[in-house]
């Protein structure tokens, strides 16, 4: 285990690092998921995702009517019929991404579904920080292809109420995820 004081300036090194472009490109990724948009359905077939997976997901949250919820790595809005009926029209789903071809798929699920208690965020998600806290926070197949996983994870984990959940989803641990 590391020094909390090592551990913070690492985070402040990695971060900078990732926003320096010296880790990862950001235009890159955000290329390379505006491309792939429109195939997200066809990836749960490919990838043999279990039926129900997202469902036991979103109810690992414990969410209650009126909660407010972030999703990371939200992509096209897959998990957004699920985290709306825990929330319930008086609760927030906030969802951030990256990409914009993403977020414009969520956007338009949202409006033709008619739900108004949705906040779409472009974003890197170690750099948004919400005013209020959250009562749950989801990843799904979003965590393991963060180059600077561990430093979203800290930022998420700054966001979420006491006693709030996170629930976590992936194809495959990343490497050093769990190391700090």
């Amino acid at each position: 285990m590391l020094p909390r004081s090592l551990g913070r300036e690492i985070d402040e090194l990695s971060s900078q690092a990732v926003r320096q472009g010296t880790i990862c490109d950001h235009d890159l990724i955000r290329q390379r998921y505006n491309r792939i948009a429109a195939f997200i359905p066809f990836f749960e077939y490919a990838f043999f995702i279990p039926s129900g997976l997202r469902k036991r997901a979103v109810d690992q949250l414990k969410l209650r009517r009126g909660d407010r919820v972030l999703e990371v790595g939200c992509g096209t809005g897959r998990n957004f019929p699920l985290l709306r009926d825990a929330v319930g029209p008086e609760g927030r789903v906030y969802g951030v991404d990256l990409s914009e071809g993403m977020l414009r798929r969520a956007r338009k699920l949202c409006h033709r579904r008619q739900w108004t208690n949705f906040v779409l965020i472009e974003a890197d998600a170690a750099d948004y920080a919400s005013r209020k806290l959250f009562d749950g926070v989801l990843f799904s197949f979003s965590y393991n292809v963060m180059p600077h996983h561990c430093s979203v994870l800290r930022q998420v984990w700054k966001q979420l109420r006491p006693g709030a959940d996170l629930s976590s989803w992936m194809l495959d641990h990343p490497q050093g995820s769990w190391e700090n």
